[in-house]
């Protein structure tokens, strides 16, 4: 009878204890949302016990100190649109399933912002960082640099957001934490007013394939982009470029997207001739594009019909620019592409 008893209570205090926290927030079995609650902690470990959720927000809150969470078996963790100016060390290491973060939207500077932070567990006879985070957004915070140790806790780092912060350049030490990310695969960097690209950056980062520099200060696209190894999506958007006359060498590129540019007037000849793997083409509400000249992607070849080789562009949008004319020469295959798009153009029709 007595062991019946203590089975019934054990059973009542966990159904409450996994309750607990879903009596503060909202959830099911595999999201726990509290969002816009404005709160201005996690909670304490208590109210955490018997929690199962692998997705948990707490985004559009009140939060300014980020403490260390318990142990939870979360795997994506979103604490966006707060206050955050501080993190204690080693915030996340109990988070050990942990394979997405996002801090975006809060203020967070470089000087808070330190390596230990995002320290793991440590012991004398091992080091476990945080070895499933694959995913990483510091979007909208105050960081004007990075601290050159940054990501060594993240070995398995592959994205990576610092879109909408005042970098305004890449120094050095940021440079080293950049590339100290060795599977980085996607790159934002977006809003960050930079004005020039330095070289060798994207040389240590052999994964690359996705970067963002839309929103920028950019004049032309950046040479140093030509370090990179297997870079497949560009945005260069809303650039304040004028003419390209010579786009950087990326034989691996698929998708490029160069639109919402207020200056841009021309691509010219031979300009992109060098994307011999593009497939996605978006140059679309730029006001001043007048002109893309008819050998802009056709490159010479000997042995090729009519000694021209062209990429494989599969989609091309062109809408919404100040075109009066589109040479056919444009694309060598017109009738292989699967969408096109040239609405909202002055068009010029002489037939």
């Amino acid at each position: 009878m007595r062991l019946l008893i203590t089975v019934c209570a054990l059973v009542s205090f966990t159904a409450f204890t996994e309750a607990d926290i879903c009596q503060k927030c909202s959830c099911d079995n595999e999201h726990l949302d509290c969002s816009f609650m404005a709160l201005e902690d996690h909670f304490n470990d208590t109210d955490w016990a018997g929690s199962t959720q692998t997705f948990i927000s707490f985004d559009h809150n009140n939060i300014i100190h980020l403490k260390a969470f318990p142990k939870l078996p979360v795997m994506k963790l979103s604490i966006t649109h707060n206050m955050i100016v501080k993190i204690d060390p080693a915030c996340f290491k109990e988070l050990e399933n942990l394979t997405e973060l996002d801090l975006g939207h809060n203020h967070l500077t470089s000087e808070q912002l330190i390596p230990a932070v995002f320290q793991g567990h440590y012991a004398p006879e091992s080091y476990e960082p945080l070895r499933n985070l694959r995913v990483l957004k510091l979007s909208a915070n105050a960081l004007h640099t990075l601290d050159a140790d940054l990501f060594e806790h993240m070995p398995q780092l592959e994205h990576l957001s610092l879109d909408s912060n005042p970098l305004r350049i890449i120094d050095r030490q940021t440079m080293v934490a950049l590339t100290s990310i060795s599977f980085l695969k996607v790159l934002d960097l977006s809003s960050t007013s930079l004005k020039e690209f330095p070289p060798h950056l994207l040389h240590t980062p052999r994964f690359l394939e996705v970067l963002n520099l839309s929103s920028n200060l950019f004049t032309s696209p950046p040479e140093s982009l030509e370090d990179s190894h297997f870079l497949k999506q560009l945005h260069i958007d809303e650039n304040p470029i004028v003419n390209i006359t010579k786009f950087p060498n990326l034989p691996y590129l698929e998708v490029l997207s160069m639109s919402w540019m207020p200056d841009l007037v021309e691509i010219g000849p031979e300009a992109m001739n060098d994307l011999v793997s593009l497939q996605e083409f978006y140059c679309s509400h730029n006001p001043k594009l007048e002109k893309i000249n008819a050998t802009a992607f056709s490159k010479s070849a000997v042995g090729s019909p009519g000694g021209q080789t062209w990429p494989p562009i599969k989609k091309i949008t062109l809408n919404n620019n100040n075109l009066g004319f589109l040479d056919f020469e444009l694309l060598g295959h017109w009738d292989r592409l699967d969408t096109v798009d040239i609405q909202n153009n002055p068009w010029v029709c002489e037939c």
